[in-house]
């Protein structure tokens, strides 16, 4: 970076108290935080043909978070604090100074192991770059990292099914597991609603063509399970209905030493009246809408790659058979209503 050495000990000193006094009114006093680390810096800065002098820098450190209650694992956190409009002026003592406009955190924050406990910041250092990136990225600006942080711009993003690691699949079955079995518990009343068979069903993959460069959203893989739900009322709202469950994952990538990281973890997707009854539900009874509606509605605006258990849930269902429920039909899950 082109700050002078010396202001740049200032800032690094200014950003572990900004941090510093986050945490310590932000979290309260069950969560802690450990020694700060620095990883490096990104910088943002007008290039020459601009008419401007607009410029950014980000100053990122890592601690490890713990919580005294155990309500989430120790975590290490990475927190960008950014200055903007980073500047010389004459001092008070006639001598140039460097000065700020402005200081603040990132906006993005974490919730910890998905519990209720959250931060600003990241837990992933490769989405943190990836993020900053992103945030700064502009045709008049000139952008460069360093100091180690760097280092994190190796990853590699997803593009089609073929290229899901089974660390990914295995992931996203586990999360969306988790998540259904969460709904069905608070949305499902036992007494009026029971479910059984929970079984995935198969994939599909989204390259968002029309912004090529939205890290969050530019691929987005969806994992669907299937499940029956049974009406208990003494007379049934509706007869026994296979249920379809799509949960999708956005910004997907590979990293060199063969791990992958997920920036965002969605729901179940859709939700409507079961059968045309009364009792909603989020999903789809149909395997026909749902493939019209994750598939063939956004086939303009996306490159869609789909595995063929769900490619067969588009075909209409003759009588006596029922729908496709799993490529591995041995993969079940028992579904949970408590």
């Amino acid at each position: 970076s082109s700050i002078p050495a010396d202001y740049l000990d200032t800032l690094k000193e200014d950003a572990q108290a900004y941090i510093r006094e986050y945490t310590s009114d932000g979290w309260g006093e069950t969560t802690t935080i450990g020694e700060l680390t620095y990883e490096g810096y990104i910088m943002a800065s007008e290039n020459s043909d601009s008419a401007y002098n607009d410029n950014v820098l980000y100053l990122i450190y890592s601690a490890e978070a713990t919580n005294s209650e155990g309500e989430f694992d120790p975590t290490r956190v990475y927190f960008p604090v950014y200055y903007e409009g980073l500047e010389s002026v004459m001092g008070d003592s006639g001598e140039m100074e460097m000065q700020y406009g402005w200081r603040n955190y990132t906006n993005a924050y974490e919730y910890f192991n998905d519990g209720y406990v959250y931060t600003y910041g990241y837990v992933n250092p490769y989405q943190a770059y990836a993020s900053i990136i992103e945030e700064v990225s502009d045709d008049d600006m000139v952008v460069e990292a360093g100091d180690g942080f760097d280092s994190f711009k190796s990853f590699t993003p997803i593009t089609k099914l073929s290229e899901v690691p089974e660390g990914v699949l295995d992931y996203a079955k586990s999360k969306a597991e988790e998540i259904i079995n969460a709904y069905f518990g608070e949305d499902y009343d036992p007494e009026e609603v029971t479910v059984a068979n929970l079984a995935y069903v198969g994939d599909i993959f989204y390259v968002n063509v029309e912004e090529e460069h939205d890290y969050d959203e530019n691929n987005i893989y969806c994992v669907v399970y299937s499940a029956t739900v049974t009406s208990m009322e003494d007379e049934p709202e509706f007869e026994p209905t296979t249920m379809y469950y799509p949960v999708i994952f956005g910004g997907i990538y590979t990293l060199p030493d063969g791990g992958f990281f997920v920036m965002r973890v969605g729901d179940i997707l859709n939700s409507g009246y079961i059968m045309d009854s009364w009792v909603w539900s989020k999903g789809f009874d149909s395997g026909i809408e749902l493939y019209d509606y994750m598939v063939t509605s956004v086939a303009d605006s996306a490159e869609i790659d789909v595995s063929p258990a769900v490619e067969a849930l588009n075909v209409p269902e003759t009588s006596g058979e029922t729908s496709p429920n799993s490529e591995n039909p041995e993969e079940t899950t028992e579904a949970t209503t408590e």
